[in-house]
């Protein structure tokens, strides 16, 4: 039928029990459904009950399915071609073949392989740059927290000070309005 449900000679339907595979138009169907046929179909095979569980909703036999002595949802959960599921840690009843298939689930590739790769996690944002100390003057007012003329701040070293490079022209008053404050 697919992945997961087989048809026997005797009329039964068979639901494999512990595993879950694709549906009819999801990704992956096609594979496991593929995969299910080249290792039962018609062969002899054997029907193990999983656990107290017996029969599902559908009225399929819940059922382990061994063929030529390999455990068929074992082996779908290890080529990622099924997941562990429909057991103890999803309220359906434990099964005997449990604890093996959640660990193969662990450690087998991505289930349904066609599913997109997960995206890489996002960059970690930049640590901020630590950003140069620019004076700002006095909230009362436009000069120099430092120095109260440009005579001052020239005696001390600074100026002169160009409209849109440096901060501190707005401190100063351009008294012949070309641009430069505390010139020489």
């Amino acid at each position: 039928m697919d992945g997961d449900t087989v048809d026997v000679s005797t009329g039964a339907r068979i639901r494999i029990a512990g595993i879950d595979t694709p549906e009819r138009g999801e990704c992956g169907y096609e594979e496991a459904g593929a995969r299910m046929m080249e290792l039962a179909r018609d062969r002899e095979a054997v029907l193990v009950k999983a656990g107290a569980d017996s029969i599902d909703r559908y009225g399929r036999l819940i059922r382990y399915l061994d063929v030529d002595g390999r455990d068929v949802g074992l082996t779908l959960i290890q080529e990622g071609l099924a997941i562990a599921r429909y057991d103890s840690r999803d309220g359906y009843g434990w099964h005997h073949r449990e604890a093996e298939y959640v660990a193969a689930d662990a450690a087998s590739p991505q289930a349904y392989s066609c599913l997109a790769p997960a995206a890489p996690p996002p960059a970690p944002e930049p640590a901020p740059q630590p950003q140069p100390f620019v004076p700002q003057p006095p909230a009362g007012g436009g000069t120099d927290p430092q120095f109260g003329t440009c005579k001052e701040a020239i005696a001390n070293g600074y100026g002169p000070y160009v409209v849109g490079v440096d901060p501190e022209y707005h401190w100063y008053r351009d008294a012949d309005s070309d641009g430069i404050v505390c010139e020489r």
